[in-house]
């Protein structure tokens, strides 16, 4: 943690691990800005934005005196990232658990015509696509915070994920 209490924190997982909800807590917790890795590579009108920008983008994230990103992304831009974190959350729930929260999501959004993924069909292909690839997801995540290991926490429950948010509070001196 740097000396003002900010924190710089990468939170990972595949879809429906709880990625975006561990780092608005962040966020909100420690007033500094969570970021969905997805915006960063993806333009909502253009797809995926260039290797060069997507690299400008991290820039900018890791100028900040503090930040909290989350996403599923392996890739070589992620590395400065990984090596500024204060803490790396990789939230390695169950798949069944993480199938039921897309659900969930989608079924929510839906009934609030918010989906911005409509329509079913789509959701049983990301479904499916979850499925077969959760297992390579999981051994390249392994791979990839192997050098970070004396920064990683494990969560791979609820309970995982309260003991974590308890660490960084006492960390940062917010705790009760």
């Amino acid at each position: 943690m740097t000396r003002d209490g900010s924190v710089k924190v990468h939170v990972i997982g595949i879809a429906g691990s709880g990625k975006t909800t561990l780092a608005r807590w962040i966020g909100d917790t420690f007033a500094v800005v969570a970021h969905d890795l997805d915006f960063v590579v993806y333009d909502v009108e253009k797809g995926e934005r260039p290797h060069d920008e997507i690299v400008a983008r991290v820039d900018e994230i890791r100028s900040l005196p503090g930040w909290v990103t989350e996403g599923a992304y392996h890739d070589a831009w992620l590395r400065p990232l990984l090596d500024e974190a204060d803490a790396i959350a990789w939230l390695d729930v169950p798949l069944r658990a993480c199938l039921a929260r897309i659900v969930k999501r989608h079924v929510r959004a839906e009934l609030a015509r918010t989906n911005v993924h409509r329509g079913w069909r789509r959701l049983a292909s990301f479904l499916d696509y979850n499925r077969r690839t959760a297992r390579r997801q999981r051994a390249e995540t392994v791979q990839l915070l192997a050098d970070y290991a004396e920064k990683v926490v494990r969560c791979r429950s609820t309970g995982d994920v309260a003991d974590f948010k308890k660490s960084l509070l006492k960390r940062t001196a917010l705790a009760p």
